[in-house]
Formats: structure tokens, C-alpha cells, sequence
């Protein structure tokens, strides 16, 4: 996910490894902003930090490049999302992907042949976009940790609280 802080965005560390594993399809100075940063994002631990907000993209054409990819949500429109809208989001998403995999599967050898490349990064943008709206659920629902920029303000890396969790809300 992305998180617009004045005049930077930041991305979770997940997002940054998912951008490395498509070179040469972004814009190079994007890499080397990335790269530039140092802070570890090859030794990641999943369960602790592949979530943090940890990766910042201050060069301006960055900024606009990845406020403008649909396929990195935006953490401060999901935030605002109830769990069930964010669960219908990601099902419906999910559903309409699995569809057009079986649909493009099922067209003739020659057809998947020429748009094989083009087809597999469209289902690889709309899975990880499922997969990101998955992890806000998460998130919402107690059962994932985000780590913020202290820029961000309040400390917002503790969990929502019990009741917050149990009837599916923000704390």
C-alpha cells in the first residue's frame, strides 16, 4: 500500500520487494530510489516488518508515478473502508480475476500465445492488489501489524484494540 505524507509517499516494504520482481517495467529512477535507502529490505522478516511503511519515494516524478499506479491501494482511502466493504471489494476483485484467468485461459493456443506477456502482468497488478486489500482486512481485523512513519503523527504500529477487533472497527 502507499501513504501520501506531504510531499513524499511511502510504500510497505512487501510493495517495494512485489516493484523489484518486475524490472523493466517501471521507471529506472524508481529502483534506484529504492536502492538508495538501505535499510534492509532484502533481510525482511514477513511477519514483522514486510508491512512497514519504511520505503519513501521523495523525487517528485516518483511520487506522481506511484500515487498514479492503481494497482498499489491507497492506505488512507482502504482505511476509511468498513471490513465488509473491504471484504466485498476484495472477493469482488478476486472473483472478476479468476474469471478473466479461466476466460483467457479458454481462448485458442495462438491468441495466449502472442498476449501471454501483456495478460500475465494485468493478473499479476490484480492479484496483488487483492492480496493488499486482504492484508488491510487483516489489519482492521486485529490480525496484521502496519508499521507507520513517525511522520504519520499518532503511534499507529499497536493493533486496534479487543472490541475494536471483535465488532470489526477502527479503535
Amino acid at each position: 500500500m502507499k501513504l501520501k505524507i506531504g510531499d513524499k509517499v511511502y510504500i510497505q516494504k512487501y510493495d517495494a520487494k512485489y516493484l523489484l520482481g518486475h524490472l523493466g517495467i517501471f521507471p529506472d529512477d524508481l529502483y534506484s530510489e529504492i536502492f538508495s535507502q538501505n535499510d534492509g529490505i532484502f533481510y525482511m522478516n514477513a511477519g514483522v516488518d514486510a508491512m512497514s511503511f519504511s520505503i519513501v519515494f521523495k523525487k517528485p516524478k516518483n511520487v506522481e508515478w506511484i500515487m498514479a499506479q492503481d494497482f498499489i491501494p491507497d492506505y488512507e482511502e482502504l482505511s476509511k473502508e468498513s471490513v465488509d466493504d473491504l471484504q466485498r471489494t476484495h472477493d469482488g476483485l478476486a472473483a472478476t480475476t479468476d474469471a478473466e484467468i479461466q476466460s483467457f485461459n479458454d481462448m485458442p493456443e495462438k491468441y495466449r500465445e502472442k498476449n501471454f506477456s501483456e495478460k500475465s502482468k494485468v493478473f499479476s497488478f490484480k492479484g496483488f492488489k487483492v492480496f493488499s486489500i486482504g492484508m488491510m482486512i487483516d489489519y482492521k481485523k486485529g490480525e496484521a501489524e502496519f508499521t507507520f512513519p513517525k511522520e504519520y503523527g499518532k503511534d499507529k504500529t499497536k493493533k486496534p484494540g479487543f472490541f475494536a477487533r471483535l465488532f470489526h472497527k477502527k479503535s
